[in-house]
């Protein structure tokens, strides 16, 4: 069940935010200063690929229709899974292609598809995700500009910081 949060006017812009995990996938909405505006309740992440990914665009689309789709500038999805970066994320791109991100990319078709409209889907590692969430206002660093952070969880993986940049 969704809780409501507290969208000011249409003009505020929200972020809808999605956290896969091996065994949760967490869903909400954050505005412009990284403060909560609404967040469902957690769900079981599905082992099956396409019933996971059904999921996750069944989060996507819950939270877009309590923030009202016209807030919506943004959607970010933390996977666990290996995810290609940004190319602007990459020294060497011939190394790691970030063309196409095949999980991005399946994500962003079935919430155009849900919603009847395209919307912006970016989709990075958990690690990476973690890292720049903690480097933010809302962090446990925010600001920082050369950091390491460990994500030890059902994984191990790390996100680092140098120079302000992924």
């Amino acid at each position: 069940m969704p809780n409501r949060g507290s969208i000011h006017t249409s003009n505020d812009v929200v972020n809808v935010t999605l956290s896969v995990g091996q065994s949760k996938i967490g869903a909400g909405a954050i505005d412009r200063s990284g403060n909560e505006v609404c967040r469902l309740e957690e769900i079981v992440t599905p082992r099956e690929s396409s019933a996971r990914f059904a999921a996750i665009v069944q989060q996507i689309v819950a939270v877009i229709h309590e923030v009202d789709l016209q807030n919506v500038g943004y959607v970010g999805v933390s996977f666990p899974e290996l995810v290609p970066p940004p190319r602007r994320m990459i020294a060497d791109p011939e190394n790691l292609s970030s063309d196409t991100n095949p999980i991005r990319d399946a994500i962003t078709k079935l919430v155009a598809k849900e919603l009847g409209t395209p919307m912006t889907v970016e989709v990075l590692h958990d690690a990476a995700a973690a890292v720049l969430g903690e480097v933010s206002l809302k962090g446990t660093m925010p600001g920082c500009r050369n950091c390491v952070f460990i994500v030890w969880g059902t994984g191990v993986a790390s996100g680092i910081i140098s120079d302000g940049r992924l």
